[in-house]
């Protein structure tokens, strides 16, 4: 960037939005990260604040971003989503089938606050 000028003139840019998706784990395990996708080695023990017994360990990663250039001007954005996993699930299990519409939130345990609210009214299902 140092080696950089100012110069005055005119760009004509199209107006476009690049999307990306990828599933992470290879590219962790590349790093060194592979003992947290392995539900024998993995230790995530002090993340579950009732059982440290829990056998937890990291099942997916996956990234997704944005780039969006328009006459209004530019929005980007992205998120990163790490899928946690355990072994030995309780048997008492029920079943629920989610077949009309419903709303669901999305709060913080400590605190109560409401981080996020929606409603998922048109099901193809």
């Amino acid at each position: 960037m140092n080696s950089l000028s100012e110069t005055e003139g005119e760009i004509g840019l199209p107006k476009f939005k690049v999307e990306y998706e990828a599933k992470m784990e290879k590219a962790l395990e590349k790093f060194g990260m592979g003992m947290a996708f392995d539900s024998e080695k993995a230790n995530f023990g002090k993340m579950h604040p009732v059982d440290l017994n829990h056998n937890l360990y990291i099942g997916s990663v996956k990234h997704k971003a944005f780039v969006e250039i328009n006459e209004e001007g530019t929005e980007a954005g992205g998120a990163t989503s790490v899928e946690m996993m355990t072994k030995g699930m309780p048997l008492d299990r029920f079943r629920m089938v989610v077949d009309r519409p419903f709303v669901f939130v999305v709060c913080d345990n400590l605190t109560g606050v409401i981080l996020f609210v929606g409603a998922v009214v048109d099901l193809v299902v």
